[in-house]
């Protein structure tokens, strides 16, 4: 019972753990695969073709920063407002 106990612990307590281990995990598999894939293709079609999946690679990567990076302030201020009508309607309750 215990040992059910502890996993079920675990679970209920993983969400703190799991974010930074995404990131981590991402942060060392995703230019891993990249650079795996860069090599397959500059294997299969040649330096150039190579060269030009990195290139498009990382003109989508910027694209992808700069959208985020503008989103971002969106996001958070639609963050804020909803914390702050969550905020007066718990202050306005009964």
């Amino acid at each position: 019972m215990k040992f059910v106990q502890a996993i079920r612990r675990f679970i209920s307590n993983a969400w703190l753990v799991t974010a930074p281990l995404v990131i981590l995990v991402l942060l060392v598999a995703i230019p891993l695969v990249l650079a795996v894939v860069g090599a397959i293709i500059g294997r299969a079609f040649g330096p150039e073709a190579a060269e030009n999946y990195s290139s498009s690679l990382f003109s989508a990567m910027m694209w992808g920063a700069e959208l985020a990076l503008l989103l971002t302030p969106i996001g958070l201020a639609i963050y804020g407002l909803v914390r702050l009508a969550r905020w007066l309607v718990r202050k306005k309750g009964p």
